[in-house]
């Protein structure tokens, strides 16, 4: 280096700071790039996950409201509009299945969800009779329907609980993985 003349010096500096430089840039762009997937990750498919799971979770809680609400009113003229306002409610829970199942899950979402929709699924059969039931103005049958079938309605819950809990430890995991990405500021 004693040898080098003062302008070599400088240029040998310049072209130093520039490889150092140069570096840093690439390091602070690879940590944007994952910071970025990881965003992308999170508003495309986490929340729009919850969104969905959380839907579906006040849907069925309706639907068990209403098939209990209803019961005492089944004389009532109004009560075919309010089985199909139940009918509805059963319907959008079969919509937020449909959309839920359409995201980009994990192989440990998808078999926690297929859990709720088998048990759902199993509750819908167990209720079947009930609106037909009202229709036919007998609560009593009708009660003893949706008596019998709280069990599979709780492990609908309980299941439906346990891929929101899965979804919320997913995002809580990506969003650790954004943190450790992130370059720090100074």
């Amino acid at each position: 280096m004693k040898d080098l003349s003062v302008v070599k010096k400088i240029g040998l500096s310049f072209i130093a700071f520039f490889i150092v430089f140069a570096s840093v840039a690439i390091m602070f762009m690879l940590g944007l790039s994952t910071i970025s997937k990881d965003i992308t990750q999170l508003s495309h498919k986490s929340l729009p996950s919850v969104s969905i799971l959380k839907g579906i979770q006040v849907d069925i809680t309706k639907v068990r409201k209403d098939e209990f609400s209803l019961l005492p009113n089944s004389g009532n003229p109004k009560i075919s509009q309010w089985l199909n306002d139940l009918d509805q409610w059963r319907a959008d829970v079969q919509a937020g299945i449909k959309a839920y199942q359409a995201l980009d899950l994990t192989s440990q979402e998808k078999q926690s969800f297929n859990v709720f929709k088998k048990t759902w699924n199993q509750y819908i059969k167990e209720t079947q009779s009930y609106n037909q039931l009202l229709r036919n103005d007998d609560p009593d049958k009708a009660n003893e329907v949706v008596l019998a079938s709280f069990g599979t309605y709780s492990d609908a819950l309980k299941s439906l609980d346990n891929t929101l809990e899965l979804n919320g430890d997913l995002v809580k995991q990506i969003g650790a993985e954004a943190r450790v990405q992130q370059p720090p500021l100074r």
